[in-house]
């Protein structure tokens, strides 16, 4: 973004300008602030910014509450590493804001607060909740402001992350009565603080009559044995068999170094026999079930599950569950009884990223997991199977464009480049683990569409850069 910004300082110079979507590291311009105030004189009506270290830039938050007051902005979406403080402004003048997304760091339920506040029109609200900070004290009380009606809030997406005791179920339900047209409800608990099945059972019978899907995560670590039972039992109520469009799953949660959040789901599914939860192996992915009612449906399709992780060390998946939607699948000690289950239990023609982990699989069901993936294109594989794949694969892969062949060092002379344009001949993007690079000026030569090389070294002199090939 640095040279970008060199030639173009200032985005009013761009007219036509209604969309800009920012993804930077704000120690690697000092040229961002000046950028960032003058999209007050766009005409800009969809804004994304994403960026981490934003403590380097003194100005920031307070250019994010100035481009919130800008009446033209419709649809709004920020990822940062520090809280945005929107309470600053008594009034933010966003009442004609319909889309908003504010992950990363998050923001505190006081932010939340103001936003119900000011933001009457609404459609789409997806926050991440975070607890205040240890000098700040929660002195809004729900009920002292006069909250309008949000009567065209659609969907709302609460992400609770930590510290947010002081966020009763109670308190959750007095803004959910002002919002009578919410279609869809979705929140992440990542301390199993609002686990009550009951609690929301009775939320939904007397509030939000117009909601047609719910989707709960519940924090797992946070759960013993026996709330786990009582969550099952609730869930054997026939109100819950009924809702076919309500999922619920016990998750576990990373949050990385730039905030963002990585959740494992295990679903509960109301609708199929109860396994022993008590019995699980180190399986990737479990599933939670309870005695069947009277349903005629024999088995779960999970369409809200796009990344997927399979060990064919792992006890295998109950056999009603199907995988209708997943995008990345990584598989690890492949066999062929995993491959059976796979091909029966994925849609494998929805993969678009594959990567195989371990080195000990069988090479013929390799191939026929590389040929049933007919969609992706992008491959992660151990560069030895890669070079026996290259005798039974019956045809070359031009639908491939990133290829990772770096999980082990390995070499690169030019029988490994021909190799790789043999087998994947569209490869745009190559990622390499090789300290022997006098072989690159030869990429050029057989593998014409490349645009990108990553390659890894530990330890490089100067002799190392003179004698790089140019």
């Amino acid at each position: 973004i640095h040279a970008f910004l060199c030639l173009f300082r200032s985005f009013e110079q761009f007219k036509n300008l209604r969309r800009l979507y920012l993804d930077f590291d704000g120690n690697s311009t000092n040229l961002i602030d000046g950028a960032l105030h003058s999209i007050l004189k766009t005409r800009i009506h969809t804004l994304s910014i994403k960026c981490k270290n934003v403590r380097s830039l003194f100005e920031f938050n307070c250019v994010i509450l100035a481009l919130l007051t800008l009446t033209r902005i419709r649809r709004f979406y920020l990822s940062v590493d520090i809280q945005p403080v929107f309470s600053s402004i008594s009034s933010l003048n966003i009442i004609k804001l319909q889309y908003l997304t504010i992950e990363g760091r998050g923001c505190t339920w006081n932010n939340i607060q103001h936003i119900f506040k000011c933001a009457q029109n609404l459609i789409y609200l997806n926050v991440r909740i975070i607890g205040e900070s240890s000098n700040l004290n929660e002195t809004i009380n729900d009920k002292q402001y006069n909250y309008q009606l949000l009567n065209k809030l659609h969907t709302l997406i609460f992400q609770f992350i930590d510290n947010y005791n002081s966020i009763t179920f109670d308190r959750l339900q007095f803004y959910f009565n002002i919002m009578p047209n919410l279609y869809q409800l979705e929140i992440t608990d990542t301390t199993s603080q609002y686990r009550s099945i009951d609690n929301w059972k009775i939320l939904f019978q007397t509030s939000l009559p117009l909601l047609k899907k719910f989707i709960f995560k519940i924090g797992r670590l946070f759960l013993s044995h026996e709330n786990i039972a009582d969550i099952l039992s609730s869930l054997e109520d026939q109100f819950w068999i009924e809702k076919i469009y309500y999922e619920i799953y016990f998750i576990t949660h990373i949050i990385t170094d730039d905030y963002n959040l990585i959740l494992y789901y295990y679903p509960i599914d109301a609708r199929l026999n109860r396994n022993s939860y008590d019995k699980k192996d180190e399986n990737n992915l479990e599933i939670w079930s309870i005695r069947r009612h009277t349903n005629k449906e024999s088995y779960s399709q999970i369409d809200s599950i796009i990344h997927l992780y399979n060990s064919g060390k792992s006890c295998l998946l109950p056999i009603k569950h199907y995988f209708n939607n997943v995008k990345h699948l990584e598989v690890d000690h492949l066999n062929s009884s995993s491959f059976q289950w796979m091909i029966k239990h994925i849609d494998l023609s929805t993969i678009t990223e594959l990567i195989i982990t371990n080195s000990d699989h069988d090479l013929h069901i390799i191939r026929l997991l590389i040929e049933s993936t007919v969609c992706t294109n992008s491959l992660k594989i151990h560069y030895k199977q890669l070079v026996k794949l290259q005798q039974i694969l019956p045809t070359k892969n031009k639908s491939l464009k990133r290829l990772d062949i770096s999980i082990i060092r390995h070499s690169f002379e030019k029988k490994d480049i021909r190799i790789i344009a043999n087998l994947f001949p569209s490869t745009e993007h190559l990622k390499i683990n090789s300290t022997k690079l006098d072989y690159l000026p030869i990429l050029a030569i057989y593998s014409v569409y490349l645009r990108s090389l990553t390659f890894k070294f530990f330890y490089f002199s100067k002799s190392f850069i003179r004698n790089f090939p140019k």
